[in-house]
């Protein structure tokens, strides 16, 4: 029998995102599988991995933060509540 294995796994393989995973599992298990789940969908849709989106985003916090909008902007549908979520997120990875 073969085990199903998550999408998410391979994020978890980051010492940092299974850092902040396991910590925010101690409040919330529900919280944490979602927060992974956003991370890993704006990895995809910036083709990026976390470390590479803190990265970037240390670097230039404006540019990244206006990357973010214009991928809304495109059609990505996201509320405004979601979006600062995901800010939030980010800058604790």
């Amino acid at each position: 029998m073969t085990e199903k294995v998550s999408k998410y796994a391979a994020y978890l393989e980051d010492q940092s995102v299974r850092r902040w995973f396991n910590n925010l599992s101690r409040g919330s298990p529900i919280t944490a599988d979602v927060a992974l789940r956003r991370l890993s969908k704006l990895c995809e849709l910036l083709g990026t991995t976390p470390r590479g989106m803190v990265q970037r985003a240390r670097g230039n916090l404006t540019e990244f933060q206006d990357a973010l909008e214009d991928m809304i902007s495109s059609g990505w549908r996201c509320s405004a509540e979601q979006y600062s979520k995901m800010i939030r997120m980010i800058e604790r990875v």
